[in-house]
């Protein structure tokens, strides 16, 4: 008998777990595949890899401005050594608070919770950000030199 057209459609379902093993999951079992728990800290775990990887770009950065420019350049040192300190900050700043969403969300995936991101540190990391851009600007377009 054919679906009736008003009713929603169904969910899939995992199939076996021969189903499984052709697609590369050698070994695995229909639970395995509907908990979806698992997917979740495998997801969180990328989201603690993104933060490092902007931590480690945002420490290129530092590097670049702080170091390498001031050489390039002739300009005045000191302004661009403040810049790649702050562009330093960002970046430990980065590696920490990447750690603590994951222990809070590995929490809060333990008790079946959702913890979102704390506004206040969206605030604060949005602030700081925007006052290294304009600092970058300031130093870069009108500054010493």
């Amino acid at each position: 008998m054919p679906p009736d057209p008003g009713s929603p459609p169904e969910a899939p379902r995992p199939g076996p777990a021969s189903d499984e093993s052709a697609n590369g999951h050698s070994g695995a079992n229909e639970t395995v595949f509907a908990d979806p728990t698992r997917r979740t800290y495998l997801a969180q775990e990328r989201t603690l890899l993104a933060w490092w990887r902007t931590a480690l770009g945002t420490l290129g950065v530092a590097v670049a401005i702080g170091a390498i420019l001031p050489k390039l350049t002739n300009l005045p040192k000191p302004p661009f050594v403040w810049l790649g300190a702050g562009y330093a900050v960002l970046a430990l700043s980065f590696v920490l608070v990447g750690l603590y969403r994951q222990w809070e969300s590995n929490w809060a995936l333990a008790r079946r919770r959702f913890v979102g991101l704390n506004r206040g540190m969206i605030l604060a990391l949005s602030l700081y950000m925007t006052a290294l851009v304009v600092a970058t600007a300031w130093v870069l377009f009108w500054g010493p030199g």
